[in-house]
């Protein structure tokens, strides 16, 4: 699902990718941002690269065991790695 949203895809593009509703793809996207620690999507992705949950190709490496076993470890970002992610999301 992290790699869906890399791509830019909407909850309702997610949820036709996982046959789920679009409630249930909004349910864990939310829950992946709350893990990352992230206010946003964009701030998400950039938090998830920096950690390496993301593959090469931009994000659409779909690995959701690796990914969520990461976030586990990893529990909620600490505050220089969410400033990092606010300086790499004002350069774009």
């Amino acid at each position: 699902m992290l790699g869906l949203v890399a791509e830019g895809r909407s909850n309702k593009e997610i949820a036709a990718e996982f046959i789920i509703s679009e409630h249930t793809a909004k349910y864990h996207v939310t829950s992946l941002l709350d893990k990352l620690g992230a206010d946003s999507r964009v701030q998400a992705v950039a938090l998830a690269a920096q950690r390496g949950l993301l593959g090469a190709n931009g994000g659409t490496a779909r690995e959701p065991a690796r990914s969520i076993a990461a976030l586990n470890r990893g529990g909620r970002s600490s505050a220089s790695a969410l400033a990092g992610a606010s300086r790499a999301c004002a350069h774009r």
